[in-house]
């Protein structure tokens, strides 16, 4: 096993222990939050969290290019441009967290207070907890030059260990909040703004003390600031649109539907994360050794992380989505006492949109280490913008809320055919097809993904409690999925590795 594939299986591993801890705990922390605070602030403080979400726009182009930029320069070895892109990162990301702190006390204050439907007797404390999230904006932008320097230098433990951490305390917090005497939805936005401020104290820290690069110098040389900023202007179109879709549709759901509604989607979307970051977390642990094949210029072994990392990570949420889809009301009931209205719909839908989302992930890893990704976000952008309005539409016409995370998840297909299609006209790694695209992953993997359905389908269908159901469906309906994923999916190179990774692991085991 080469060196590689021995720093991604250990990255991975560190990953998926945070992850499987901070699932659980975040469940347990979820359910106790709804029972204490209640569906109407649960919603009211989704919704206000969402809404301070639009003005970090700037902050995911910067995190994006900030990530290349550290990346790439350790990939090629330059310790020089590894400093000054650190630095230039970190010094561009206090001027963006400044700047959305002046946007959301101005125009994001002004527009929650006159257009957003909260109840008139929880408005004191909506108005306080919108302004402790505008305090955290300053902190969720400090901390992405962090992310990008343990990313760029694979130190997933580091994330696993901080993951863990902040979890525990964060359960703990919550769960002392009945016992505290002041409001509770206030209170849990303190919490949440100090445990930003924790992170960002620890991160500062630790990379300071670990990696040489993180020296806090700022960088006078315009051409490096130029670098960053050229790159991320195109990506800004593309985050813009992204979080007008995700979040504009949270604002639009409280202004026709109020707080019960921005519950559901919470609690919906708490779900989907929770499946969707044990995928994500496999892609986080590939995408540093994507960009660094991709600045070496060894675009073979480029293409066959991109397509093994699509594989894997449907897989991967895929054996998690396909058992709660088909048990869906069972999990949600014995998750949570109290249910808000259209959780189980949405989070049927919300869950086939992740899926199309975990293929299309690895491509735009390839966009971010060719560094040309003016196009394929203005094609990506006016994607999203559209469905936003199309969203908007359904809403005003009164149909069912169901139908507007339908808009989602069509429009999540379309935006992601625009952006194969404009990888394979920039020619931005060859050969690319996108004809070769859906025959080596989309054919293959819906395949599976629907004999699993019928499978888990079929199961459901016998006579028995649900949690019979829920685990013959994991043994056998998970069976089914993976195996078709074995022989639909896997290449001939592939099933080799992988029998090669087995026959080893057995001469561990047995000797």
């Amino acid at each position: 096993m080469d060196a590689n594939n021995k720093l991604l299986i250990k990255n991975t591993a560190f990953l998926f222990i945070r992850m499987g801890f901070s699932m659980v705990v975040s469940l347990f922390t979820s359910r106790i939050l709804l029972n204490t605070i209640g569906a109407v602030d649960y919603g009211i403080y989704n919704v206000i969290a969402g809404f301070i979400v639009i003005m970090t726009f700037i902050n995911g182009a910067l995190s994006t290019a900030s990530m290349r930029f550290i990346t790439s320069a350790l990939g090629r070895n330059e310790r020089e441009n590894l400093e000054k892109a650190f630095n230039c990162s970190f010094y561009l990301h206090l001027f963006g967290g400044g700047v959305s702190i002046v946007l959301a006390e101005t125009i994001g204050l002004y527009f929650f207070s006159t257009q957003m439907n909260i109840p008139i007797e929880r408005s004191f404390a909506a108005t306080l907890v919108f302004h402790f999230a505008s305090i955290q904006l300053l902190f969720k932008f400090l901390n992405i030059p962090f992310n990008a320097v343990l990313i760029a230098h694979e130190k997933m433990n580091i994330f696993a260990y901080t993951g863990i951490t902040i979890s525990s305390i964060q359960f703990v917090g919550v769960y002392t909040l009945r016992f505290w005497g002041m409001d509770h939805l206030v209170l849990y936005a303190v919490l949440t703004l100090s445990l930003d401020v924790l992170i960002f104290l620890f991160y500062f820290v630790y990379c300071h003390r670990k990696f040489s690069e993180c020296t806090y110098k700022f960088v006078r040389e315009k051409s490096y600031y130029h670098s960053i900023i050229s790159f991320l202007g195109f990506d800004l179109i593309g985050n813009f649109a992204s979080i007008i879709q995700t979040q504009g549709l949270n604002v639009l759901l409280n202004i026709y539907g109020g707080p019960l509604l921005n519950a559901s989607r919470a609690i919906s979307y708490q779900v989907e994360g929770s499946l969707r970051n044990f995928s994500d977390n496999f892609m986080t642990a590939l995408k540093p050794q994507i960009i660094k094949s991709y600045a070496r210029k060894d675009f073979e072994q480029t293409m066959k992380l991109i397509y093994r990392g699509a594989i894997l990570s449907f897989t991967l949420f895929g054996v998690l989505c396909l058992p709660l889809i088909f048990n869906l009301n069972y999990i949600i009931e014995l998750w949570l006492k109290m249910v808000p209205v259209y959780v189980l719909p949405f989070t049927k839908v919300v869950l086939l949109t992740t899926i199309e989302f975990t293929i299309h992930l690895p491509f735009l890893y390839l966009i971010i280490a060719s560094g040309r990704n003016k196009w394929t976000n203005i094609t990506a952008g006016l994607s999203l913008a559209l469905s936003f309005f199309a969203i908007w539409l359904v809403l005003a016409q009164g149909l069912h809320p169901v139908w507007a995370f339908g808009m989602v998840w069509l429009f999540r297909i379309i935006t992601d055919f625009a952006t194969y299609a404009m990888i394979q006209h920039l020619q931005l790694i060859m050969p690319f097809s996108i004809f070769y695209i859906i025959k080596r992953l989309y054919i293959p993997l819906y395949s599976a993904f629907a004999l699993g359905a019928i499978a888990f389908f079929l199961i459901n269908k016998i006579e028995a409690p649900h949690l019979l159901h829920l685990c013959i469906g994991i043994i056998f309906g998970n069976g089914v999925f993976i195996s078709c994923i074995y022989f639909l999916a896997f290449s001939q190179s592939e099933k080799m590795f992988l029998h090669r990774k087995l026959l080893i692991l057995q001469q561990k085991l047995f000797g």
